[in-house]
């Protein structure tokens, strides 16, 4: 994780996923999520659903991030 902050990439998660074992990838998602991962791949299709919900910004999150861009917005006039 922090040799891609250092080379200003995002980090991802673990690609250790069994493609079978949906109930430990939830777990190891939502594990990597709380470590500030960006996202991670997935191995199997059924992967998809898991990790899209996962890292779905919540509510709070978009609207912090829109009332920080409106702030930025408004430095621009």
């Amino acid at each position: 994780m922090m040799t891609a902050g250092a080379a200003g990439q995002p980090s991802i998660g673990s690609m250790g996923q069994m493609a079978h074992h949906l109930e430990v990838l939830k777990a190891a998602s939502i594990a990597d999520r709380q470590l500030a991962m960006r996202g991670e791949p997935a191995l199997h299709p059924s992967h998809i659903e898991i990790i899209g919900r996962t890292y779905r910004p919540t509510d709070e999150e978009v609207a912090f991030y829109r009332g920080m861009t409106e702030l930025a917005e408004s430095f621009k006039n």
